[in-house]
């Protein structure tokens, strides 16, 4: 009875912490991608000299859009 008990623990463990690993491995991809689009945006600023951040605003919005999309399919194939 025991041992069947502790069964049935491991296995809720095992998937709360897989639904935890999931949805935490998404956050740092989110930011990972946002950042990347950031940075890229703010140094071709930087090449290019231009005073208003034209390339740090669009690649930020885009890096965000595209962060979203990835998101989205990720989460509706794991279903």
């Amino acid at each position: 009875m025991k041992n069947r008990l502790t069964n049935n623990y491991k296995k809720k463990q095992k998937q709360s912490d897989q639904g935890f690993l999931r949805y935490t491995t998404i956050a740092y991809q989110l930011i990972a991608i946002i950042a990347v689009g950031f940075l890229a945006g703010y140094f071709l600023d930087r090449f290019t000299g231009w005073t208003f951040p034209v390339f740090k605003i669009i690649l930020s919005f885009g890096s965000v859009i595209a962060a979203l999309y990835i998101i989205v399919k990720k989460l509706l194939n794991e279903k």
